[in-house]
């Protein structure tokens, strides 16, 4: 289970990365279509709104992810519990 976790961690980490760099590119494409057409000046809050939406969906998913393995990795210690007995 603890090589789970770490598999997990390290998974998180780089959706986390894959995240931030997309983001970064988003920024740069969105700044330079207001500034080369400043009445686009409403893609400015459509972009944070985005990229605050999708950052909430991903900590979500992987909270999710970690309920499941916590709640897994009860069951197997009870199971082993019960086959100690």
């Amino acid at each position: 289970m603890n090589e789970l976790s770490e598999k997990t961690r390290s998974i998180k980490k780089r959706k986390l990365i894959i995240w931030g760099v997309r983001q970064v590119l988003s920024a740069g494409l969105v700044f330079y279509v207001v500034n080369r057409w400043p009445n686009m000046i409403w893609l400015i809050p459509v972009w944070l709104l985005v990229a605050a939406a999708s950052l909430i969906a991903l900590i979500v998913m992987f909270r999710k992810i970690e309920d499941k393995m916590t709640q897994l990795d009860s069951k197997l210690e009870e199971l082993d519990e019960n086959n100690k007995s």
